[in-house]
């Protein structure tokens, strides 16, 4: 049996795990993807773009990985402070949705990475984002 403040433990802990996930995710977008503006323009730099997509979609799935097993950790204390009768259904519900949220951005970055592939290597016109037929 759980007490309440293993509960708020499993709260705590999972918070903490996020924001430090956060914090991780927005700094490779800073350290990774300003120098990929930089060189993006130079028709001799394919190699230093496809690189720095690699590094930047490697980060940004651990930053996700590192989220997953926060909201696992929120999840856990929520359901745990729910069974001793407390009213947080809301926030079990919410970590639903913040897992959904988190699923969407692990699969936003790895289309980051194939749509950058498709711009650096076929030249822009050639990306299947500028030819799509909306039609």
């Amino acid at each position: 049996m759980y007490s309440e403040s293993e509960g708020i433990n499993k709260l705590r802990k999972g918070s903490l795990i996020f924001v430090l996930a956060s914090i991780f995710v927005i700094v490779a977008f800073f350290v990774l993807l300003i120098p990929l503006m930089a060189v993006a323009h130079s028709p001799s730099a394919v190699s230093a773009v496809i690189g720095i997509l690699i590094a930047y979609v490697i980060v940004d799935i651990i930053g996700g990985i590192v989220g997953i097993i926060a909201l696992f950790n929120v999840r856990k204390g929520f359901g745990i402070l729910k069974s001793l009768g407390r009213d947080v259904g809301i926030g079990y519900t919410g970590t639903t949705l913040v897992f959904i949220a988190i699923a969407l951005s692990i699969l936003g970055s790895l289309l980051t990475f194939v749509e950058g592939e498709a711009i650096t290597i076929g030249g822009y016109n050639n990306s299947w984002l500028y030819n799509w037929n909306y039609s």
